[in-house]
């Protein structure tokens, strides 16, 4: 409960104007319930990495139902939401590696800090992807007006954007379109495919790597 509390001060911070602190923390308490639940320690994952996703996700998912909080400030929530889904999944892969009886890879400052890089980028595009979602729905992610300078930039990010998936595979581009474009859950999106949710966030985590591959690429171009 103290990893609750921790984690919905933080969003309280963001959304306080809008919803109470109490209802924050009942949202978390289902998600931390919902990881007690789902938790497999044979995987090799810590608890705390999978229910700090839990709970965070809970709280996003309990905030879309409340429809007093702002389209716009829902929508940066939304980014964040799906940023925790590919953090989620890159913990739990990152916790299995190291689990008892597996072959340690090499662990050397230089790697460290790549992954590190490699996961920021990631983020990024996360990022940029939900927003562009939103904008292609004719909503002001900021909820203000765009500059002309900051119209130009959003029309060229999303023309990189668009060179960027259709150069992903069949199934890359199926969840990116999914999951972004069209709001639909990881699980959803997966089961048109016949994929079960852990193989659903993998192969979304997948996705997002092969398309901040491409807009690297893009821009070294």
């Amino acid at each position: 409960m103290g990893l609750v509390r921790a984690i919905c001060s933080k969003i309280y911070k963001k959304v306080g104007r809008h919803v109470e602190f109490d209802d924050l923390v009942s949202f978390g308490t289902t998600g931390l319930l919902e990881a007690a639940d789902r938790f497999d320690e044979d995987v090799g994952a810590q608890f705390s990495t999978f229910a700090y996703y839990r709970i965070r996700g809970a709280v996003y998912d309990g905030l879309r139902d409340m429809a007093h909080i702002p389209r716009h400030e829902y929508d940066k929530l939304k980014a964040q939401r799906h940023a925790d889904e590919y953090l989620e999944s890159m913990g739990q892969r990152d916790d299995a590696a190291r689990a008892p009886g597996r072959a340690a890879g090499a662990q050397t400052v230089e790697g460290d800090l790549r992954a590190m890089y490699e996961a920021m980028a990631s983020t990024v595009t996360i990022f940029v992807t939900s927003l562009d979602a939103q904008a292609d729905l004719g909503r002001e992610v900021s909820g203000d007006a765009a500059s002309p300078e900051e119209q130009v930039a959003l029309s060229q990010m999303r023309g990189q954007l668009v060179e960027a998936m259709t150069a992903l595979p069949e199934r890359e581009r199926h969840f990116i379109q999914k999951h972004y474009y069209e709001h639909k859950t990881l699980l959803d999106a997966g089961k048109e495919l016949g994929l079960s949710k852990s193989w659903s966030s993998r192969l979304h985590a997948r996705a997002v790597e092969m398309l901040r591959d491409q807009l690297i690429k893009q821009r070294a171009a």
